[in-house]
């Protein structure tokens, strides 16, 4: 069984104010000083959110500077230099004192429409006949950044058809010589995502190149003769390992790839030997 999770998220209608500053800030005199404001849920500022569309900070109404703390004294807003650098997520205000005496920042706050993520949506595919037939796995994969459940239906259905085990050719007991192992049958499942990573060394020149050369993304083909592994994976992860100088190693971290053939124009029944294919 595999099971995603999307993030459908709720937009403002109107520009609300996502960041306000809670206390009043000193800046001494010529000193430069930086700001970073989060966005908050305006109803409940213990919850972080996004913002889009967000609102140019406008002085007097998202900013302020006076004299006294207190804000009764002389609004030294315009003496001082304001510069925003507006994100996603937060606001960053790196303020300039030019104002020839101590200045206090009474007020500043980000308005734009807040990006809220607070509900999930969990989209499964499962193989119920080999779920009875070995029992159930499960595995659940976050997508943080996507919003859309159909989407993530799709990814569970994909997901499922790269790990779950390949039924191939049965064995046939029928007739004595109808069959030899490995031959013209094989088991009847196979689990071929058991790979999870895979050290490489050093100890050819073609392999050191391997080292320098592969990346997140790259696309590998693992053999090994004892268990009988011959697979394309992607590379997930690339981590080194220095165990003394001149001896390095790598430890890719992998993903099954899909090697189902796909449909080709003139040549490809969809539903015989090739299936629809899975795209973001």
């Amino acid at each position: 069984r595999v099971q995603v999770v999307t993030h459908p998220r709720t937009v403002d209608t109107t520009s609300v104010v996502l960041y306000r500053l809670q206390s009043v800030v000193e800046v001494p005199i010529g000193a430069d000083i930086t700001l970073l404001g989060p966005y908050t849920d305006p109803d409940n500022r213990a919850s972080r959110v996004g913002g889009i569309d967000m609102v140019t900070p406008v002085a007097s109404t998202d900013y302020l500077a006076n004299s006294q703390a207190d804000g009764l004294g002389v609004d030294l807003t315009a003496s001082l230099s304001w510069v925003f650098a507006i994100g996603g997520n937060g606001i960053r205000a790196t303020i300039t004192n030019n104002a020839g005496q101590v200045a206090y920042i009474t007020k500043l706050q980000a308005r734009g429409k807040g990006l809220y993520d607070f509900e999930t949506t969990v989209s499964e595919a499962e193989n119920a006949t080999l779920a009875a037939e070995f029992g159930e796995a499960n595995t659940l994969l976050d997508m943080p950044y996507q919003s859309d459940p159909g989407v993530g239906a799709d990814a569970a259905q994909y997901l499922l058809q790269i790990y779950e085990p390949q039924e191939v050719t049965p064995w046939s007991l029928g007739t004595v010589g109808d069959s030899e192992l490995g031959v013209t049958t094989q088991l009847s499942y196979f689990n071929r995502s058991s790979v999870a990573s895979v050290r490489v060394m050093p100890k050819t020149a073609a392999l050191q190149t391997q080292i320098v050369a592969r990346d997140v993304g790259d696309r590998v083909r693992i053999k090994e003769t004892v268990t009988g592994i011959d697979d394309s994976y992607y590379i997930q992860s690339v981590s080194l390992q220095c165990a003394a100088p001149g001896i390095v190693s790598v430890t890719w971290g992998l993903a099954p790839a899909d090697t189902t053939g796909y449909f080709e124009l003139g040549l490809s029944t969809l539903g015989v030997d090739t299936r629809l294919a899975f795209a973001s």
